[in-house]
């Protein structure tokens, strides 16, 4: 288990100014402030790729939780991303690949992304939104055809597994 005040991530903290690619994490987290992420904690102009987080993910501080990002400052960017991870927050304010706040100027742009709607406790986006990632039930999300459809190039998951290093 990864726990801590503020940005805390299962793979890292504070993103600023990098590329995360070909990640995963498998990591419980668990945030006792503000802002924690499945993968990342925060990020601040980052690109995130072939990226993808499976473990649950608490904060009982003030706000701000996700599967796979806590919080993004700005111009940060998901490209073929996934989270699986059930998300709890106090008060309830979690989402599943980041959580929007109003008053952000810019949401970052997400391409080919996905999260499991049964696993995280997150039912549903922003369906207004197209850059939002796409919510999916756990069947599709451990199906092949799910990733092949938006070019995805993984190998096949085995029986009953989500899909496994979306690089590979």
């Amino acid at each position: 288990p990864v726990s801590g005040t503020d940005d805390v991530g299962g793979l890292v903290g504070k993103a600023e100014e990098s590329q995360i690619s070909e990640s995963f994490s498998l990591a419980p987290v668990h945030a006792k402030g503000n802002r924690a992420g499945g993968l990342v904690g925060g990020t601040e102009r980052v690109g995130i790729t072939d990226s993808s987080s499976m473990g649950m993910v608490s904060v009982t501080g003030p706000t701000l939780g996700a599967s796979l990002l806590g919080d993004r400052e700005q111009h940060t960017y998901l490209d073929k991303a996934f989270a699986s991870g059930r998300v709890t927050t106090d008060p309830e304010s979690g989402s599943a690949l980041y959580p929007w706040t109003e008053g952000r100027s810019r949401k970052p742009a997400i391409t080919h992304a996905f999260w499991d709607v049964t696993t995280t406790g997150v039912a549903d986006g922003d369906d207004e939104d197209p850059f939002n990632g796409v919510g999916l039930t756990t069947p599709a999300m451990k199906t092949l055809a799910t990733y092949e459809r938006v070019g995805w190039s993984i190998a096949a998951p085995s029986s009953d597994a989500y899909a496994w290093a979306p690089w590979g």
